[in-house]
């Protein structure tokens, strides 16, 4: 890895319509290992209250489907058409390695906030794991973190037995606290506190508005560091469906000199909303202020655009 200071933010002007994935042969399509494997469960999730949902436990008996790669990755998951756009995402278009960001056994620990079901902790495993040959084998420490206790449940299974990850159920903000979030079922990548926000968005995109509300907690990027004991992050990777600003005001000014490299996939749901409605913009400008925050930390910004679901 470069010694240099380097920050790549990576920007999707557009949702996910789940609706027009196209689902990979990699992932889940494998018609032998569906016919090998008897009893394959259908990809459900079981309705419960809030009360229920706030609980960092699920039901053992929660029903969630998987799918497994030719190389035999073995993956749970809540959506699998989410899970296979992530796993094209991430395994074969390697959407987080762009721009000169790198990862190297040794070089400090990975932070992947906004975990979800893990596939990027995954992903990370595979490339820092160390030799099976090694006699002293060193794990560098992947944190995942989901604050959504029903995804977290599957997050924590997907990484089990994979030295070295560390699944922490809570989110990251700007202080430490507990807030509400919205659920999704058959999109759980999209659960957001942005509740409203969030609704609106779906009904656009024809998309189912209701969710499953949460109460979940959040804590700063900076009470982490210190409680982990964190000296150096190789890479610092934010996926958080608009709360992108909020994280990175979550850490102090000596922490920032302990980031290598941050990934941010930056979601513009306010400003597309306010163009498409015609309404004010004040509340999109936290977008714009991502690359002032990063440059006066010493970063430099570089901005991969994603095929846009909204056009003009």
């Amino acid at each position: 890895m470069s010694s240099s200071t380097h920050e790549k933010r990576r920007a999707s002007s557009g949702e996910r319509d789940l609706r027009n994935v196209r689902k990979k042969s990699a992932l889940g399509d494998n018609e032998e290992n569906e016919r090998e494997e008897e009893g394959r469960e259908e990809d459900q999730v079981s309705v419960k209250d809030e009360a229920d949902l706030s609980k960092n436990h699920v039901a053992e008996d929660e029903i969630v489907g998987y799918s497994e790669d030719e190389n035999g990755l073995r993956v749970e998951h809540i959506s699998e058409e989410e899970c296979t756009f992530l796993y094209d995402e991430i395994f074969l278009r390697r959407s987080y390695l762009q721009e000169g960001i790198t990862l190297s056994r040794g070089a400090g620990d990975v932070l992947d906030v906004g975990a979800n079901i893990g596939l990027f902790s995954i992903f990370c495993h595979e490339l820092l794991k160390p030799p099976s040959s090694s006699p002293s084998p060193h794990y560098d420490r992947i944190f995942a973190f989901e604050p959504v206790p029903r995804i977290f449940k599957v997050l924590q299974r997907n990484v089990s037995g994979r030295g070295g990850v560390l699944p922490r159920c809570f989110g990251l903000a700007s202080s430490t606290k507990s807030e509400k979030f919205v659920y999704y079922p058959d999109a759980p990548g999209e659960s957001s506190r942005h509740l409203d926000e969030s609704r609106e968005q779906r009904m656009l995109m024809g998309m189912t508005a209701e969710g499953e509300h949460a109460t979940c907690e959040v804590r700063t990027l900076a009470e982490v560091i210190r409680q982990e004991e964190i000296q150096t992050i190789q890479l610092l990777k934010v996926d958080v469906e608009g709360d992108e600003l909020e994280v990175l005001m979550g850490l102090q000014a000596d922490d920032w000199k302990k980031i290598r490299q941050i990934v941010l996939e930056v979601c513009d749901r306010q400003f597309r909303l306010s163009r498409i409605q015609g309404s004010s913009l004040s509340k999109s400008f936290a977008i714009h202020k991502l690359p002032a925050l990063l440059e006066r930390n010493g970063f430099r910004t570089s901005f991969v655009q994603q095929k846009s679901e909204v056009t003009d």
